[in-house]
């Protein structure tokens, strides 16, 4: 598919509507996020703008509207992909530091209205999670809320979060262990969060 690439990696990929969707970094080129239709055609669907850029998660929240994290013309962050009129937009900004480059997290409500995401904040020798919840509408982010603050979280919002199916509430495993590594996680305490009570922590 792609002419043997000496040094090739799949950061990501997903099936939506019966075709591959594949972000592929190739060396010398960088990376871009393919689709694979069912004829056998291979489509470019965004072309990343420089050699560094990178996509880490990507998913669909519909038909027309793409969410992906990672680096887009050298910024971090959380970026929408409208697939009309394939324009990229930021949504949420990560950060540079000096222990190097964040990238926030994201989980998106079943029915895909809401976006949960994590930034974080460097305190001294700390990191810590600020947790935000929005409304997508129209595209973009609006009615931000943060609901967590400066909290020692043990992973990222991703692999954290936990929905109903209805989209009505969503659960943050918690711990009372500041130490990082989810695998190895003891639960202390759940966060349960109805969206219809959402309230600042």
């Amino acid at each position: 598919m792609f002419d043997s690439p000496r040094n090739f990696s799949f950061p990501a990929g997903t099936i939506h509507n019966k075709d591959v969707y594949l972000a592929a970094h190739i060396q010398d080129k960088g990376t871009a996020l393919y689709k694979l239709s069912a004829d056998n055609q291979v489509e470019k669907v965004i072309t990343l703008k420089n050699i560094n850029d990178n996509i880490f998660d990507f998913e669909f929240i519909h038909d027309d509207l793409l969410v992906f994290n990672g680096v887009y013309d050298e910024e971090p962050g959380i970026f929408f992909f409208d697939l009309n009129k394939k324009a990229v937009t930021k949504v949420v900004s990560g950060g540079t530091s000096s222990e190097g480059t964040w990238i926030p997290s994201y989980s998106i409500s079943p029915d895909g209205t809401k976006l949960l995401f994590n930034t974080i904040l460097h305190k001294g020798d700390q990191f810590l999670d600020n947790v935000f919840i929005a409304s997508i509408e129209n595209n973009q982010l609006s009615k931000s809320i943060q609901i967590i603050q400066n909290a020692e979280l043990p992973a990222v919002i991703k692999l954290l979060a936990h929905w109903n199916q209805d989209s009505s509430a969503f659960y943050i495993p918690r711990s009372d262990n500041s130490e990082r590594g989810y695998s190895d996680l003891k639960i202390d305490y759940i966060s349960v969060y109805e969206l219809d009570k959402i309230e600042t922590e």
